[in-house]
């Protein structure tokens, strides 16, 4: 039984995204398999969720807002 396991912070997806998200884990995970159908009861995935305050980086604590912001300037940063 394949066990996938996602941190992220807290808050950061709403019910719905982590549905599609779970979702989209799955079919992946049931082709990488390549067993079929079958196997898609036996795929877990895992949110764990942090909360606020108990992501680091650099020995400093990190928001999501601080995160998304560096997600928005390495996007921008890479060519089209």
């Amino acid at each position: 039984m394949p066990l996938v396991q996602i941190t992220l912070h807290a808050d950061q997806l709403s019910t719905d995204a982590k549905g599609r998200l779970i979702e989209k884990i799955t079919d992946a995970m049931v082709e990488a398999e390549g067993l079929g159908p079958v196997t898609r009861p036996a795929v877990w995935v895992v949110l764990n969720e942090v909360p606020r305050g108990n992501f680091a980086a650099g020995g400093k604590a990190v928001s999501l807002e601080q995160y998304e912001a560096a997600m928005r300037a390495a996007s921008e940063a890479m060519p089209a």
